[in-house]
């Protein structure tokens, strides 16, 4: 049963935009819908998970992550959402939703809306109403951010295309790493100043991965440094397709790397980038003169801070690699899960 209603929430209908109900509209909605109960952690749904009800936040706040990772919204108090799934479009939840402690949301399932629809037909009219506006403004602003999108790739593949035309292939050979062609450690010091002028100006954050292949030394010792070459070559070029084409996939040396990771909103995404760099790299087998080799990664991340240096933001990320390590094969950590001491105070 419903037992409160927050009062702010006409005024969340004045500075939430169109998916939102008004404190008349709540009383009727309470006739026909259950507050939901949340599990620990706070998780509504997940991204592609069956759903078929909607929601609405009776107090609270909930974050409502997109199905592309980079695109956030947080919804307050009298917000809806979830309603695609109400109605059955598409195969599974759209985004993932997750409420701050202490929210509580009001659940319409789909027999529940049946009922509103013949009960109270003119605020489900309404109610789909401000959604089809929601999605439509929502359909502009990806159209006007894809087009920018576009702009820049056709920027970036100019410049490249010039540079490629104007560097000489020594020059071209001092920025990358001969036996990977990642970025080196001397092209990533030119790089990291240009990125974070660019996250200063966008907004957005930076996070730094540092990867470190698991038993690569036993690899070298059992087939050979021929076949550890073709493992870095061939783990490489599985980083380089991990990453997008604004970051900064580099070999630092051995089996070292690090990638560079743009326009991050949030530690949150951030971890959920390293997330997904690691299932694409984290394990795998190359197949090398005739062999199976099973490779295994470790991932330790961190988002940059303001004013921090390469050196410092790297040996916070070198600690969360040292926490990965000592969890096993193929982990990935991420700087606030561990409080393990750094490499250099104890040793390797």
């Amino acid at each position: 049963m419903l037992t409160f209603y927050d009062t702010r929430v006409d005024q969340a209908i004045a500075e939430g935009g169109e998916s939102t109900v008004t404190a008349e509209e709540m009383a009727t909605l309470a006739a026909f819908a259950v507050e939901r109960e949340l599990p620990a952690g706070g998780r509504v749904f997940a991204l592609g998970e069956p759903g078929d009800s909607m929601f609405v936040v009776l107090a609270g706040e909930v974050e409502l992550q997109l199905g592309d990772a980079e695109r956030h919204k947080r919804l307050g108090t009298g917000s809806f959402f979830g309603e695609l799934g109400l109605l059955g479009v598409g195969q599974g939840r759209s985004g993932t939703a997750r409420a701050t402690p202490g929210t509580r949301l009001l659940e319409i399932t789909r027999d529940a809306f049946e009922k509103l629809v013949a009960g109270a037909p003119a605020l489900a009219v309404a109610l789909l109403a401000r959604s089809a506006r929601t999605l439509l403004a929502g359909e502009r602003l990806l159209t006007s951010q894809l087009a920018a999108r576009n702009r820049e790739l056709e920027q970036a593949l100019d410049f490249l295309r010039r540079t490629r035309e104007e560097l000489s292939a020594a020059e071209l050979a001092a920025a990358t790493d001969p036996l990977t062609g990642l970025y080196n450690r001397r092209c990533l010091d030119r790089l990291v100043p240009l990125l974070l002028a660019r996250a200063q100006q966008s907004g957005l954050g930076v996070a730094l991965l540092l990867l470190d292949l698991d038993d690569f030394k036993g690899i070298n010792d059992r087939h050979g440094h021929g076949v550890g070459d073709e493992v870095l070559r061939a783990f490489a070029g599985r980083l380089r397709a991990a990453v997008r084409w604004s970051d900064v996939p580099c070999r630092l040396g051995g089996d070292e790397f690090l990638a560079l990771l743009g326009d991050i909103p949030s530690a949150e995404v951030g971890r959920q980038r390293a997330e997904e760099v690691q299932r694409a790299v984290g394990h795998g087998v190359v197949e090398a003169e005739g062999r199976r080799i099973p490779v295994a990664c470790s991932i330790g991340g961190t988002l940059w801070r303001g004013g921090e240096s390469l050196a410092a933001v790297t040996a916070r990320a070198d600690q969360a690699l040292y926490a990965a390590k000592g969890r096993g094969r193929g982990v990935v950590v991420w700087e606030d899960e561990t409080l393990l001491p750094s490499r250099d105070a104890h040793g390797p």
